[in-house]
């Protein structure tokens, strides 16, 4: 069976919508929670964490020294977490994923090292 070149390139043509589509339909897990109910409700508990964190904050302006620095810390610790869950819904393709918004782990290291710091 000979193929004329405008078959051909017909042919290649309709594959390549074909593939396209399917690109367009797959999406990553965190895409689909995003889109979810569940996802709702992690944006919304994102919300509450983010105003926990504010008011630790707010606590922290009424304290002096090391207290200070360790709620300030904290509030920081939580408001980033915070941040991260309320952001699940608009975090798309390309930009900056979930994981980079969370707070390292050497964050929470030196929270622990300001937290034991309160108890001597």
């Amino acid at each position: 069976m000979k193929l004329t070149r405008r078959q051909l390139r017909r042919i290649i043509v309709e594959e390549r919508r074909l593939i396209l589509k399917e690109e367009k339909k797959r999406q990553t897990e965190m895409g689909q929670l995003a889109g979810s109910r569940s996802g709702k409700k992690l944006v919304s508990a994102g919300k509450k964490i983010l105003g926990a964190a504010h008011q630790i904050k707010a606590v922290s302006d009424d304290q002096t020294g090391t207290a200070r620095d360790a709620l300030y810390r904290m509030a920081e610790f939580v408001g980033k977490t915070g941040a991260a869950l309320q952001e699940i819904t608009t975090l798309s393709e390309g930009d900056a994923s979930l994981s980079m918004a969370l707070p390292t782990v050497q964050e929470l290291k030196i929270l622990q090292k300001e937290l034991l710091k309160l108890e001597k």
